[in-house]
């Protein structure tokens, strides 16, 4: 796997130009596409996605390849992060609407600007992760709770 460090990657559709598979350390990507992108085999180290389109991006086989990663307003809809280990990742003003969360490692995870998530806290790793009051909510659907 080809290792690329500190590179800046700025308004390249991953979708139309291709993706290709390698270890990103300290790598900054803004204004990218990577709609529908499979990243499986990608290695993701002290990155950074700013204002990106992540939606539907494929990431089976990338447990533990994006911890202590920062997202910047970027989507992230319909993305399955089953078996994918986010701790310590900055998730500042992302939208995750319809995204998956299932054995998901979330620990010290900021979502505290996030919003449109759902995240099943009995099926996930949350312990000491940040959130809005309102996100709060998100966690607390499965619990088919009537809150007034």
């Amino acid at each position: 796997m080809e290792l690329i460090e500190n590179e800046k990657f700025e308004n390249i559709d991953f979708q139309i130009d291709g993706f290709k598979t390698g270890e990103f350390e300290n790598c900054s990507f803004l204004n990218c596409n990577f709609h529908g992108v499979d990243i499986s085999n990608s290695i993701f180290v002290d990155s950074e996605f700013m204002d990106c389109n992540l939606s539907l991006i494929k990431t089976h086989k990338v447990v533990s390849k994006l911890k202590s990663i920062q997202f910047h307003h970027s989507s992230l809809k319909e993305v399955d992060f089953t078996h994918t280990d986010l701790s310590s990742s900055i998730f500042s003003h992302c939208d995750f609407l319809n995204a998956v969360f299932e054995n998901t490692n979330l620990e010290k995870a900021d979502l505290l600007t996030s919003f449109h998530y759902n995240i099943d806290i009995n099926k996930n790793r949350l312990k000491k992760s940040r959130h809005s009051t309102e996100g709060v909510l998100g966690l607390l659907s499965e619990l088919e709770l009537i809150i007034e």
